[in-house]
This record gives C-alpha cells, structure tokens and sequence, in this order.
C-alpha cells in the first residue's frame, strides 16, 4: 500500500476531531476564546441544542479584517510565538486550531470589531473552503455563529445525542465556566428560553444564585487555603445540601474548567462521615498555581490537567474543605419527622395489647417466602437500632433502613399504590437551570411516574401533585432527591443511578419508613424483622445501605479474651 500525502481539508477534518466532539465542544472553545478577548458580557445561543445552531456574542476587543481572516487558518494564534511559549500559558486557548477545526465541519460566520473601527468585517466559510471576506456593520467585539454541526460528515452527526441531551452538556459546562469567572456576565438561551444568568459583578456566591437557584445558595459556604505559591479560594456546600451526582462540583485551576478525580477525592473526604452514601457535596474549587505546576497540554480539549506535585494540592484541597466546614455550624434546621400513620409505634397502655402497627403494613407476594433464623428482641438503642439475638451472634438493624427495603419491596409489587394525588397546598422550588430544564423536557414522563411540575416564573418550579403514596409530608428535599437521581439515570452516570421507576419508589419507600427516634415495641421490632427477612434482598436498603450487622458470639469471645 503507497503512503500519500493528505489534502488540507481532510487533514482539517482530521483535526476536528480532537476538538469538536459535539456542541458543548464548539460553545467552550468559542467561550474561551471570548474569555481571552478581555469579553465582560458573553452570550451564548443554542437551537436544537446546538445540532443546528450555536451562537457566541461577546463584548471583547474585536479583531481587524486582516486577524479575523487569519483567526480561520491553522496553527494561527496570538497566543503564543513559539515552542518555549507552551511552559507558560496564561490564555484559556492557544492552539489556533478551534475556528479551523469547527470551520471545517459546519457552516461558520464570524462578525467582529475593534473600538474605534466605523465598520466591521465579516468572514464566513463553509465546511472548509475558502473564506468569504467583507465589510459588516456589527458592535464592538466578536460574534461567531454557527450553523448545521457535521452537516458534511453523516457519521459523525448520527454520533449526536438527542437535542435535549446535547443541551444538558452545554448547560453543565456553562454553569462551570460562569462560576469560575463570576466577573463576567453571562447568558445562556435555548430555542428563546433563558437557562442561565449571571450579574458579573465579581460575587461568586451571586454567581452561583444565577446557576444553581436560591434552593442552594444559602447551604454555600466560603472556604480558602494557601499552600505557598499554591491558593485555593471557593465555595462548599452543607452536608445537607448534598446531591445525589457529583454535577454541583466544578474544578478550575488558573480560570480554566477541568475534571480531576484526585481532587474530588480530596473534596470528598474532607467530609469525612458527614455524607451519606452515594451523596456528593456541591462545591466550587478555585485554584491559582504557577504556569509550571500545571501541564494543561495533556488531552486535546484541555479538561484534563496533571500536576507536578499532586500530593502538595490534595492536601491543599482537603484541608481547605476541612477548615471550612469546622468553623461553620452544620447543624441543619430542626425537621419534625412525619410518621405516616394515624398512630404512633410507641408503646402505650392502649396500643400494647393490639397487633403490632408494623405487622399489618406489609403484604406478602405471591413468591415462596424465606424462612427467617430465630430471633429474640431484646429492645432498641437510641431509638434508632433494634437489637436481637441472631442465629450465631448479636444482630443490630437499622430500622429506618430494614423498613425503607420492605416499603420498597411491597411497592414494587403493588403498583396500584402509585396513583397520582393533587397537593393541596402546591409546592414551590428554587430550581437550578439544569433542573428546569430537566422538568420541562420530561413532563410526561414525570405526569407517568405521578408528578405534576410545571414552571412558575423566574427559577421556581411549582408542584402540584405527586404519587399518591408520597402525598403525606412531600417536601423541598423530596423534590430534590428525586431530580438528582432522574437526571442522574438519565445521563447514564458513573455513580450507578437506578432504573428511573425505582427512583421514585425508592424515595417513596423513604418517605413512609420509620424515622430515627421512633421509639418501638419488642412485638413490633420483631415483625418488622420477619418482613425484612421475606423479602428479595433483605440485607441493603433501596439506596445501598445495609440494614444489619451482625456480631458474632465468635468476636465478643475474642474481645474478651474467652478461649
């Protein structure tokens, strides 16, 4: 086989592929570039979630007509002059390949100019060819709008996800771009719906208002560290504004947005046991280093960064966050647990001698039901653990957890209990932008699980009814549960999100389980660990945590020292 040269715009083409993977791909190297333009006001337009159409305006320094032309050829930059350049980049971008690159796979018009310029230029080309140069009337600064994605390459545009999931990537990386750069004023607009706004008055907390709601604002706390050359300065949520993905944690380092998961595993062990399982803390980590601590040349795009003394900055990190969370009250609000029966588990003169509550809560299916080991109940510690002899040792439940798995097993097999139920009293939500947007996309989906959230002006949605088995005491951090674990089944993330279906029967089991605190009789602890033992998979709750250990007579021998 001959080896030949290839032409200059399949090498173009070629190229694209390390940049432009999708439209999220297109608006950050555009963003970026507006970034390094001096831009303060930048916004952003979408149509079909950037498949057809992404525009970028921004109020930067413009270029002359001979720059904007030369902005379309490769390897052309103002970034850096030559190879020695590369060890101290202080610009978002610097490869000059991003307007050639997108340029070469779709159709690509820039307007552009410089303050005190009476007139503009206009330079357009499409999938490739040869620029069209002109004078244009425009505002200071730089518009680059382009048009129709892969509209030359058929399979890379069948590579596209669904416009609604080609928004979402957009809104995420928006909503990290915005909060590492506060100072500018952002907007983000989609087929004429506003998703994101930011003042850029230099406020990060305010930053956060503008893309993730009022709901968050108030749990963010300020955190900072130093480390030498090394600062850290941000934001970190409370312990009880966790979520259930890690879509609320945003990593810059020098402005620039990046994924590291050695430094969100410094985050995340900051807090230590304050996180529940499968929860992450919504945080916004910005790190100033040496251009000569960091290599942001190891992946094409840039998002991924290697440092020259990673220890150094995890622990910058991590005790950052630790210092942060100590000084603050964590206490959340007081919460008055609701039981969702008409009478409480305590025992009472009256209710002692009646059947247990718990016992007639739970109906068996059809399946052939385990034979559980004997046990004898000896009481409940704290009122949240219920402590029986086991089969070789002493049992400790969880009897939130063991009555959330039998909730939740009964639910699966009563679908009957899901019928949809109007609040009397809607419930209203600071949403973030994401959010919204999720809610507006699957409506009915979200009407077929037995949910009615609609829009209610501004970042608030409105709920105004839910499953009829959660009907009782649905509240803000139920509505939130919920959301982060749709978006998280719907995005396929690397967390493990559950079948959507479950999702809601999960917070349902949640909502009608026991609390802590409940105090509960021996007939009643000893029914419930009957039905936790009928079920599929007695030993976790919905959400991964176990519902027993057990502490065998061969340990507490050891412990004390018995042969």
């Amino acid at each position: 086989m001959a080896i030949v040269l290839l032409d200059e715009l399949t090498c173009d083409r070629i190229a694209a592929g390390e940049v432009v993977e999708r439209p999220a791909s297109v608006v950050k190297e555009l963003v970026e570039n507006a970034l390094d333009a001096g831009a303060t006001r930048i916004v952003v337009e979408l149509r079909d979630g950037g498949r057809t159409l992404v525009r970028v305006s921004d109020n930067g320094g413009g270029m002359d007509g001979t720059d904007a032309e030369l902005a379309f050829r490769r390897h052309a930059t103002s970034k850096i002059k030559d190879w020695s350049d590369l060890n101290g980049i202080g610009t978002l971008g610097f490869r000059g390949e991003a307007l050639p690159s997108i340029a070469s796979v779709a159709r690509v018009t820039l307007t552009t100019k410089q303050p005190g310029e009476l007139v503009g230029t206009m330079v357009g080309v499409v999938g490739g060819g040869k620029p069209t140069v002109r004078p244009e009337g425009c505002d200071v600064g730089t518009t680059v709008t382009v048009r129709d994605l892969f509209f030359n390459t058929p399979a890379r545009h069948k590579q596209l996800k669904s416009s609604a999931a080609e928004q979402r990537a957009i809104r995420r990386l928006m909503t990290g771009i915005a909060l590492l750069h506060p100072e500018v004023a952002f907007q983000l607009r989609a087929d004429q719906n506003l998703l994101l706004r930011t003042s850029g008055d230099g406020d990060l907390r305010r930053a956060a208002l503008g893309v993730w709601g009022q709901g968050m604002y108030g749990d963010l706390l300020a955190i900072q560290g130093q480390d030498g050359d090394l600062r850290l300065d941000g934001l970190v949520g409370r312990p009880s504004a966790a979520r259930g993905n890690r879509d609320y944690q945003v990593i810059g380092v020098n402005g620039r947005l990046v994924e590291s998961i050695r430094l969100r595993v410094a985050l995340e062990q900051a807090y230590g046991g304050l996180l529940a399982k499968n929860c992450y803390p919504a945080a916004v980590l910005l790190l100033a280093l040496p251009a000569g601590f960091v290599d942001v040349n190891v992946h094409p795009t840039k998002q991924e960064v290697r440092f020259a003394d990673e220890n150094r900055l995890f622990s910058l990190v991590r005790n950052a966050v630790e210092e942060g969370l100590r000084v603050h009250n964590l206490t959340p609000g007081a919460v008055i647990d609701h039981i969702p029966w008409k009478t409480t588990l305590r025992e009472t003169a009256a209710s002692a001698e009646q059947t247990p509550v718990v016992q007639n809560l739970f109906v068996s299916s059809d399946r052939s039901v385990r034979q559980g080991p004997p046990v004898q109940v000896f009481g409940q510690l704290q009122g949240k653990y219920i402590l029986a002899q086991g089969e070789s040792g002493l049992l400790l439940v969880d009897q939130h957890a063991a009555h959330e798995r039998v909730y939740f097993e009964r639910l699966i097999h009563h679908a009957d209990l899901l019928h949809r139920q109007e609040l009397l009293l809607p419930l209203t939500y600071e949403a973030s932008a994401e959010e919204r947007a999720f809610a507006a996309e699957q409506e009915e989906e979200l009407q077929c699980l037995g949910f009615v959230i609609e829009p209610f002006g501004g970042n608030t949605l409105l709920v105004r009814a839910v499953p009829s088995v959660l009907a009782d005491g649905f509240g803000v951090m139920d509505l939130r549960f919920l959301l982060d674990h749709l978006l998280a089944a719907d995005q396929d993330a690397p967390s493990g999100p559950m079948p959507r279906r479950l999702v809601h029967l999960a917070l349902a089991a949640c909502k009608a389980a026991i609390k802590a605190r409940t105090g509960v009789t021996k007939q009643e602890a000893g029914a419930l660990l009957v039905q936790l033992w009928e079920c599929r998979n007695p030993y976790t709750c919905p959400h991964g945590r176990p519902t027993m250990i057990e502490l065998s007579i061969a340990e507490l021998d050891r412990r004390f020292g018995r042969r």
